[in-house]
């Protein structure tokens, strides 16, 4: 079956899935979450009808690697965004290297990672980690919607973890140098360039989420300005734990015989990452203060995410 072929045949098993999560009712889910397992199915048995036929074969065939950027220089969530690209790696049947402090040199560049495989896994890789990475940033970046009221807007946004400074900057608002004449505490507007004291950007989008927490009958959300970030650290952990246990979950119905033949595909990796990095060493877990409510949310948003998307997006380099 040729790869493309296998690809197109994903993307109606998980066209149908997607229906009949819809539905909601118990039996749908179930039937989804069966179609959604026979696609990582045909992946596998394509990967390992793949390897055999390589190995038949008089030439030798080595991994490929890939480049996969993460993020700009600055961005806090590094770490966790290079962690999500391992984790989708690894249930691909392919390994990934994080290049740390990528992004520095020269201006402009982002950080990045190396994912190490064979065609068939690093086409798979791809599909599922363009997906999550987009779906989890949208939950840890989100971005104001224009449809959207702004009392809508800080609603969301202030739910997902960003202060009412974030949210400034979310809408463009970044503080600058008073000038003469000037309220004490004034920004800068990156898009109009137009300038506006406190009370017309931060105040009135903290006045418009009170109006709207008024309208909704809800208690406001507690996060101090220096807290933001460690809010958006326990979401992603969430996140990234779900997406993990979600990932394992298919990969433990494959059965031992697929890993039996791509044992050697696995060495063959491992080599090729010890010829190009043979003293890359392991990042330490980066330490944060527990908040229940956030790492719930991110466990939620994990829930929703297609981890058996169609096939299309970027076009990928292979090194």
């Amino acid at each position: 079956m040729e790869l493309s072929k296998t690809l197109e045949r994903i993307r109606a098993l998980v066209a149908k899935a997607d229906n009949l999560e819809m539905l909601g009712d118990e039996n749908s889910l179930n039937e989804a979450k069966a179609l959604r397992e026979r696609a990582d199915e045909m992946m596998q048995k394509y990967a390992v009808e793949e390897w055999q036929l390589l190995r038949d074969t008089d030439i030798s065939f080595k991994p490929e690697r890939v480049k996969i950027d993460i993020g700009e220089e600055g961005n806090l969530f590094l770490q966790e965004l290079a962690t999500l690209v391992d984790v989708v790696a690894n249930f691909c049947k392919c390994s990934s290297v994080w290049m740390q402090g990528s992004a520095y040199a020269p201006a402009g560049r982002k950080e990045y990672c190396y994912v190490y495989g064979y065609e068939s896994d690093l086409r798979y890789f791809e599909l599922l980690v363009t997906t999550l990475l987009l779906h989890m940033t949208g939950a840890i970046f989100p971005s104001p919607d224009p449809a959207k009221t702004m009392g809508q807007n800080a609603y969301e946004l202030h739910n997902a973890g960003l202060n009412w400074y974030d949210i400034a900057q979310a809408y463009g608002w970044v503080e600058t140098d008073s000038w003469a004449g000037e309220p004490k505490h004034m920004y800068r507007n990156r898009e109009t360039r137009e300038r506006a004291s406190w009370g017309r950007t931060v105040g009135r989008i903290k006045a418009a989420y009170v109006a709207e927490l008024k309208a909704r009958g809800e208690a406001p959300l507690r996060i101090p300005p220096s807290g933001s970030a460690n809010f958006r650290r326990n979401a992603v952990n969430g996140y990234l734990l779900t997406i993990r246990i979600r990932l394992r979950e298919i990969a433990g119905k494959r059965g031992t015989g697929t890993e039996l033949v791509l044992a050697d595909k696995s060495q063959n990796i491992t080599a090729a990452m010890d010829t190009d990095f043979p003293n890359r060493t392991k990042t330490r877990a980066r330490q944060y203060s527990f908040n229940d409510t956030a790492y719930a949310r991110g466990v939620r948003h994990a829930r929703t995410a297609n981890l058996n998307p169609a096939a299309g997006g970027a076009p990928r380099k292979a090194l």
